[in-house]
């Protein structure tokens, strides 16, 4: 039989050994699907439909745990995986897996990724140096840590232990990469560069994705399998299938998981919209400790960047509200997001004003008196208090802590104070002439402005308390 896939699932089906009680758990039923070189396909359906059984089978990883029974053929190359003569350290070589969460080894970021080539024999250390560095280029991970290679894999961020974990599995230089739910654990920023990894890693790799974010399915493949039950209900590309499926089952499970994930997608740009402006603040912090002008620019630029983010939220508060029409709790988390996403594009606003002010006050002072200045009015300081505000704020909305929320909400009347002390210390020193005018009214708008974050930090607590709480707002 002359097979032309990369890969060929025939009529399979798989079972659990029941054990001593006896019997087995059929999991997949004859499941059949060919699948082309450099294709991205993606398995979708409700947990335990057999996804992530069917990835593991195809590489045959379920052996090292589970007694097993297998019917019907998986080709790879006109080769049958289940053939007797097939060496299972060859196949996982052949076919890369990556797990749902991280799961980095005990060891240097170079030995994670140099293991799979030592335990397949290969002792050129030479060989494996250029083996290791091209892996983490493939993986846009070695610019990140090409000066770490010999720290613990553990010190990487979880997106970054991620892309580790794809760069392992790339350096025995397999032809299918097998990824079960790569993105769950990860935050929207590492979803992003995972997404944008496979996108480039597709011209040289056939890979299978498991997901449950449709989304993530439309965008990164280009062919879908849907499945429930143990069986292939449908497949074909991912265009046809997400617009104009054969099969009403497909239509109504796709339907209902874009309708539940348009929250959850309005969250995640919600994160990340607040990601973006909490970097804003440590550079504005940054700029107070250096007197550097340069983060003046970055924060300015930076701010344009929030100002798109809040025009795609409000397209797709919109877009929910007419198309899906919420209600409860996820109406609640509608309203309050878009509430939010306005705070926070102000907060990012005042942060502008306040790096604006900043350059002003270097034209008119020299950096030795901005700096004496601002130790004795305690600028740095108050400043710094206010990111703890802010940062406790997006705590609170990222955890769900009402808590923490109500702390924020409590402690503004205090900073309020304090800047108004301040206020009326520069007004006392402008009177006396012992501060111009000018850089006076800029240390005074800069207070101002940090007024006016912690206020719209309290008002994104509030906000929290609405949605948990029902509360407030």
């Amino acid at each position: 039989m002359e097979i032309k896939e990369k890969m060929l699932i025939s009529d399979f089906s798989f079972y659990y050994d029941g054990g001593k009680r006896g019997g087995s758990k059929m999991v997949l039923n004859h499941v059949s699907f060919g699948i082309c070189a450099n294709d991205v396909v993606s398995l979708i359906g409700p947990s335990g439909c057999g996804k992530s059984t069917l990835l593991k089978a195809i590489n045959r990883i379920h052996e090292v745990s589970y007694s097993v029974r297998v019917e019907g053929k998986i080709f790879l190359d006109g080769g049958n995986i289940y053939d007797s003569t097939i060496d299972t350290i060859w196949l996982r070589r052949k076919v890369g897996m990556v797990f749902q969460k991280p799961n980095p080894f005990q060891k240097s970021i170079f030995e994670n990724v140099a293991f799979g080539l030592r335990i397949g024999g290969n002792h050129n250390e030479a060989e494996i140096k250029d083996i290791v560095e091209l892996a983490l280029r493939q993986s846009a991970i070695f610019d990140e840590v090409k000066d770490r290679l010999n720290e613990s894999a553990m010190t990487l961020s979880g997106g970054q232990q991620q892309r580790l974990c794809i760069a392992r599995a790339l350096a025995t230089k397999p032809d299918v990469l097998l990824m079960d739910e790569p993105c769950s654990a990860l935050d929207p920023i590492s979803t992003q560069k995972i997404e944008d990894l496979i996108e480039e890693l597709k011209k040289s790799y056939t890979i299978i994705v498991v997901t449950h974010n449709m989304q993530q399915a439309a965008r990164v493949s280009n062919m879908t399998a849907f499945m429930m039950s143990g069986e292939l209900m449908e497949y074909g590309a991912t265009k046809k299938v997400f617009t104009n499926p054969l099969k009403k089952i497909t239509e109504d499970y796709i339907s209902d998981m874009l309708n539940s994930s348009g929250i959850s997608e309005l969250r995640e740009h919600i994160v990340t919209m607040q990601a973006h402006v909490s970097d804003m603040f440590r550079n504005m912090l940054d700029g107070f400790a250096k007197l550097d002008i340069k983060e003046s620019q970055v924060i300015i630029e930076k701010d344009r960047k929030v100002d798109e983010m809040k025009h795609e939220i409000d397209r797709m508060i919109s877009t929910l509200i007419a198309l899906r029409q919420p209600v409860a709790t996820d109406l609640r988390i509608v309203i309050a997001s878009m509430k939010i996403s306005t705070d926070l594009e102000r907060i990012a606003d005042h942060i502008t004003l306040i790096a604006k002010s900043m350059k002003s006050l270097k034209k008119i002072l020299t950096a030795e008196k901005i700096k004496k200045k601002i130790q004795k009015l305690g600028f740095h300081t108050y400043a710094a208090t206010v990111n703890k505000i802010f940062e406790g704020a997006l705590q609170s909305l990222n955890e769900g802590n009402t808590l923490i929320a109500k702390g924020v909400c409590n402690s503004k009347e205090e900073m309020l104070g304090s800047s108004k002390k301040m206020i009326k210390e520069l007004m006392v020193e402008m009177s006396s002439k012992k501060l111009n005018l000018e850089s006076g009214l800029q240390f005074i708008q800069i207070l101002k402005e940090l007024e006016r974050i912690v206020s719209l930090s309290g008002n994104i607590s509030e906000d929290v308390i609405y949605i948990f709480e029902g509360d407030g707002a």
